[in-house]
């Protein structure tokens, strides 16, 4: 027994040994070894020979050193191989270890669960959905806001939506979802068909995630939501959209009432009285992050009522035969302004600028037979101003018109556009709920005014003397002269009199002195050093310029002339008046200040969707 144990290891040995040395070597080596069988005697060790071999090939022919090299080469390369199978097997075990911990997960919360593409519906309850890529077409009807507050309790619906708060408690988790603007509250209480995976999953959403919704009414109190006398019960919900994690700014942050901002930005936060305060996100984050901001529901409504404004401008001239036009932005020449702030370029070699109005060629227009012309579109100021009221680039709301007798008939275009404008947003839905929500955030007093043809116009001189009476300087403490221009203060201040004096927040100032106004204001027929001018304000700002223009060409040189500015440059505008120019007269608006007057706000940039100035030309 103990003969055959060691003849066993020895043929053990052996075989270990063959596998790893060559064929080659086997059969060239004078002390090859030969197994006979299982149990063949045991030879001497392995190791022996190879010590022999070393000895032999020491001294041996060519063939015999170059046979020693391939073994050595072939021994290197086993070795490798050995140790990149030791690597790939670490390899593998640690990516089945991720597996499994994937698998586990994936459990807990269901990410892989397969979504309808609305024509294949899913049989499950939520999860992820596939990505949008207009495979089909949408054979699934959308609620709006407006709608859903319509529907009858017990009856299904779909809604998309984005998440704006989630809150698991238990068995239950809340979800208040925004949809135009408006918030609802949405439940699920854990039962047969709402499980735990499906609760754990609608609380593992982050916040504006875009969701799509399946559910019905049920009444109920809620406090925390614009929609208060009922919440969704959520039968299906998926994910569409899944936000990122972190935000760079919250909207409860960014909706904070005014009187809690004090110019700090989103990170930081503030001690009084030991008592620390909330976060409040200040105007250069809010225009960083404009995207997020104008998620929160007093800036979105800014916007909404910023869109009726300009619809309104067309819907009031419109039904007043005014024919829409537009204009070039890309000007020869200087502009109607004498050049001097405007942004140049280069076109094709030749000097250009961005149009800084549209007014020479809404003057061509009437005189090319539309008797009536409006246009909505961009205005470009190359003003280095950083005031709260002044933007490089906004929206203009001119119009040009034919007069018969006097430029008294534009004033009455301006006063019943805005009369009727604040008509509409004070007492027409859903206008004026976008009106009291951002004044939630920015507290101010509706405006006052008269009915139309029944509002204040003062004389530039009668404006002049109101500010005088009452004691009010020039910054530089001298008097108020009638042939100088009012500063912004001085505006304000005559604004705050007027509302004293008059109750009322909208008037006209008429008669501007000529030296103040652009070279195409019609001089005054009685005083020549007055032009038939005028401009309207709201809460003492001003929010429109108008006047009689010149359709004489040869007063019209003589204008240019006088303010040094070349007539030859403007040459095709001048012609158009050569041809029989018909009287006229026009303003203009900016609806950025427009909106900010009305709304009462204290920058412009709020006014703006994505703001222009000259520190900021992002995002």
């Amino acid at each position: 027994a103990g003969a055959m144990a060691g003849a066993m290891a020895g043929a053990i040995e052996r075989v270990f040994l063959v596998a790893m040395i060559s064929p080659l070597m086997l059969s060239s080596s004078p002390s090859a070894i030969s197994l006979a069988g299982p149990l063949a005697p045991r030879m001497p060790s392995p190791l022996h020979h190879l010590r022999s071999e070393r000895m032999c090939l020491r001294g041996g022919s060519d063939r015999q050193a170059e046979t020693a090299s391939l073994n050595a080469t072939e021994v290197a390369r086993q070795r490798e191989l050995r140790k990149k199978a030791k690597q790939e097997e670490k390899a593998q075990k640690k990516l089945m270890k991720q597996m499994d911990k994937n698998e586990s997960e994936a459990h807990r919360f269901p990410t892989d669960i397969p979504m309808f593409c609305d024509n294949q519906p899913c049989p499950e309850l939520f999860g992820e959905m596939e990505m949008v890529k207009s495979q089909s077409a949408c054979t699934r009807r959308y609620l709006s806001s407006s709608e859903l507050d319509g529907l009858p309790e017990g009856e299904s619906f779909w809604i998309r939506a984005r998440v704006q708060q989630s809150r698991v408690k238990g068995n239950t988790v809340f979800l208040v979802l925004r949809l135009q603007g408006v918030t609802v509250q949405a439940a699920l209480f854990k039962s047969d068909s709402v499980t735990k995976d499906m609760i754990r999953f609608c609380g593992s959403i982050p916040r504006e995630s875009v969701v799509d919704v399946q559910g019905g009414k049920v009444a109920a109190t809620v406090t925390s939501c614009k929609v208060t006398t009922y919440e969704v019960h959520v039968q299906r919900i998926y994910c569409v959209s899944r936000a990122a994690p972190a935000l760079p700014l919250l909207l409860e942050d960014a909706a904070r009432p005014s009187e809690a901002r004090d110019n700090v930005s989103v990170e930081q936060r503030a001690d009084a009285d030991s008592e620390q305060r909330e976060v409040v996100v200040n105007l250069e984050t809010r225009l960083n992050e404009r995207v997020l901001d104008l998620r929160s529901p007093s800036h979105n409504s800014i916007m909404r009522i910023q869109s009726h404004v300009g619809q309104a401008f067309r819907n009031f001239l419109a039904a007043r035969g005014f024919v829409e036009i537009h204009t070039p932005k890309l000007q020869g020449g200087s502009s109607c302004e004498g050049g001097a702030a405007v942004f140049p370029l280069d076109y094709f070699g030749s000097k250009a600028w961005l149009a800084q109005s549209p007014q020479l060629h809404k003057q061509m227009a009437v005189m090319s037979g539309f008797e009536r012309v409006m246009e909505v579109g961009p205005v470009f100021r190359a003003e280095s101003s950083h005031t709260s009221r002044h933007l490089c680039e906004f929206v203009g709301l001119d119009f040009e018109m034919e007069i018969s007798e006097s430029y008294a008939e534009a004033m009455d275009i301006v006063e019943g556009f805005v009369v009727t404008l604040l008509e509409e947003l004070y007492h027409s839905q859903p206008l004026s709920s976008h009106v009291d929500e951002v004044a939630k955030q920015y507290p101010c007093k509706r405006l006052r005014c008269r009915r139309a043809g029944d509002n204040l116009r003062l004389s530039y001189k009668e404006a002049v003397d109101l500010l005088n009476d009452r004691g009010c300087t020039n910054e530089d403490g001298s008097k108020i002269r009638h042939d100088q221009d009012l500063s912004t203060q001085l505006e304000r201040l005559l604004g705050e009199i007027v509302a004293e004096k008059h109750e009322t927040d909208f008037f006209f100032i008429t008669d501007f002195p000529s030296g103040v106004r652009p070279f195409y204001s019609m001089p005054s027929s009685s005083d020549p050093s007055s032009s038939n001018s005028f401009d309207a304000y709201l809460r003492g700002q001003e929010i429109c310029s108008g006047a009689q223009r010149i359709h004489d060409s040869s007063l019209l040189v003589e204008s240019l002339k006088s303010r040094g500015i070349d007539p030859s440059s403007m040459q095709p505008y001048i012609n158009s008046f050569k041809y029989g120019g018909s009287p006229h007269a026009g303003a203009g608006l900016g609806l950025e200040r427009l909106t900010m007057t009305i709304l009462g706000l204290d920058n412009i940039r709020l006014a703006s969707m994505f703001p222009r100035d000259p520190k900021r030309l992002s995002p």
